[in-house]
């Protein structure tokens, strides 16, 4: 069998040669069984945290990221997230922070923002940690001013910073039910595609979406070139739009290896475009895999190889 764009699918791995037992489950959604029992392992918690919202009033936030990520290919920076967030998305936050109670402690996020990058680091060092922090601010120091980002230290200020970050997927949902009031055929149209080559034209993509018309926003988690694209159509005109705008970047993934499902999996709205890509031989041996282990189906049912 062709294994070779089983990447496609992070939860098809395991059946991916050289695999043992975990691997055949992890990550499979569901698919293959429930887990009944779980050994949890805590590790010590660091108490020297930063955490830095850097915003940018043009498009430089991309750059941005890249000359973080560069310094920390080649330093130990303890880097725990890179955020994106791009224009759309500081829109809908600022829209969202009128009907939610987390966001009230959150300061206003300007206008003339067009984008922002969250950044936490973390170091027992302290020093270390500081030495970091300036780093990554001389950085910045060529896109924006002090006044242009916000800056938190330990766990308190921390919680504010992913309030507002998971806020955004909870103002997406809401915008998406708004919009199935007018539109009953609308549903959640997301893209969460990994891409390590040529991630730079995966990006310029996703913001020539504007062109379309079709409301949309891009965040996440872009250390690992994995961000999310949330589109929003508001008619059946703009569902079909959105279809075709999901397929034609599927396909650019595709050829360049990317995984199409990375995060969040793929239930019943993505099983069409993994099937339509994913090596039929890969598919096939998934599917006695499933039967072989669950042979009356009662997983994960009418979902991926159900």
């Amino acid at each position: 069998t062709n294994l070779d764009n089983t990447n496609l699918y992070s939860g098809l791995i395991g059946i991916a040669k050289n695999k043992d037992v975990l691997d055949i489950f992890a990550g499979t959604e569901g698919l293959l069984g429930v887990i009944l029992e779980a050994e949890l392992k805590l590790t010590r918690k660091i108490e020297n945290k930063y955490g830095v919202l850097f915003f940018f009033q043009n498009e430089d936030g991309f750059n941005f990221c890249k000359k973080i990520k560069a310094y920390s290919n080649t330093n130990d920076i303890s880097l725990v997230e890179l955020e994106y967030f791009d224009n759309n998305s500081l829109e809908i936050l600022r829209d969202y922070k009128e009907i939610s109670t987390k966001l009230k402690m959150i300061p206003d996020i300007k206008t003339n923002y067009k984008n922002a990058v969250y950044i936490e680091i973390e170091n027992d060092n302290l020093e270390l940690l500081e030495t970091t922090l300036f780093k990554v601010l001389e950085i910045f120091s060529k896109y924006g001013s002090d006044e242009d980002s916000w800056a938190g230290i330990g766990e308190d200020e921390i919680d504010k910073f992913n309030a507002l970050r998971h806020s955004l997927p909870e103002a997406i949902n809401v915008i998406v039910e708004l919009n199935r009031k007018q539109c009953k055929s609308i549903t959640k149209i997301a893209m969460d595609y990994k891409l390590d080559n040529n991630f730079d034209t995966l990006f310029s993509m996703y913001q020539s979406i504007k062109e379309t018309g079709v409301h949309y926003a891009v965040f996440g988690h872009i250390y690992d070139n994995h961000l999310h694209v949330n589109l929003l159509p508001k008619d059946e005109n703009e569902i079909k739009i959105a279809n075709d705008i999901v397929e034609k970047i599927a396909k650019f993934v595709v050829k360049n290896g990317g995984c199409l499902a990375f995060e969040n999996g793929v239930g019943k709205l993505k099983v069409n475009l993994i099937e339509k890509y994913l090596d039929k031989n890969i598919l096939d041996n998934a599917k006695k895999l499933k039967h072989y282990l669950d042979p009356n189906n009662l997983f994960n049912y009418k979902n991926m190889l159900g």
